[in-house]
């Protein structure tokens, strides 16, 4: 810090920062939708779900068009039916929050890894 090394204790006192938070945890909720570059139709959806809710609304005003088919399948199932999908009539579409457990690894791997659950969740949207 500054162009000199120090422990960790001089450095949280240096800097003001360390292994505690300064206040409350976040509310409510923040979408975040990138649409694919690439291929049109396609995007990642972020969300962090902070209030809890069973559902959050994520507009794909940016990545459909009304009338298009679409899908939603979160990250971690990618291969099994998707959690929402429908005809786009513009707008926002609700998305249900899960968790979704993760699938079973073939091989490589000692443990499956854990579910992303219903306070923060990746997914991604396809045009069908």
């Amino acid at each position: 810090f500054g162009g000199s090394s120090m422990n960790f204790a001089n450095w949280k006192s240096r800097t003001g920062f360390g292994d505690s938070h300064g206040g409350s945890m976040p509310s409510g909720t923040k979408v975040v939708v990138r649409p694919n570059k690439y291929e049109a139709g396609r995007a990642n959806v972020i969300i962090y779900n902070w209030s809890g809710a069973g559902a959050v609304s994520v507009d794909l005003s940016g990545v459909l068009k009304s009338g298009e088919r679409y899908a939603i399948r979160p990250v971690q199932k990618l291969f099994d039916s998707p959690v929402a999908s429908g005809t786009y009539g513009g707008g926002s579409v609700s998305v249900p929050m899960g968790p979704y457990a993760a699938p079973r690894p073939v091989s490589g791997f000692l443990r499956t890894p854990p579910a992303m659950g219903s306070n923060f969740n990746v997914f991604v949207v396809t045009k069908e």
